[in-house]
């Protein structure tokens, strides 16, 4: 008898599904915080092609961690130090607010520390962004 399938183990970790998120979310007014290595001025072009979404970007830590209890969704996109990830938790769960983290990388292994969540936030990967059509 056969295990299960890539992508049945791989909705272990996105868990509700997209569609349910998305749908049960307001547009006008969605949160986004992205947390970047990057000049956030790469990132401006965002609300211009998605007006109901009110941007927020940061590159340090403490900035990060004041801004996600307003945050509906999460980009991370720099390298999260264990103390941020242990900070991160109860910062989510007081929020009330985050339904989705989008992680830049293709592995969540800096994100395990927050598995009790994932039953609650829909956690995506950047697996197969750069993969040919």
């Amino acid at each position: 008898m056969k295990g299960p399938s890539r992508s049945q183990k791989e909705s272990v970790c996105a868990n509700p599904k997209m569609e349910d998120v998305i749908s049960g979310m307001d547009k006008t007014g969605l949160q986004l915080l992205v947390y970047t290595q990057y000049d956030p001025a790469i990132l401006q072009e965002i609300p211009k092609r998605f007006p109901g979404i009110c941007m927020t970007v940061v590159t340090e830590g403490d900035a990060f961690l004041a801004a996600l209890p307003e945050a509906d969704i999460l980009y991370l996109h720099k390298e999260i130090t264990p103390e941020i990830t242990e900070r991160m938790g109860p910062t989510i769960v007081a929020g009330k607010r985050l339904k989705w983290i989008q992680w830049g990388y293709t592995g969540v292994d800096r994100l395990r520390p927050l598995k009790y969540l994932w039953n609650k936030l829909l956690v995506t990967t950047s697996k197969g962004a750069m993969q040919r059509q």
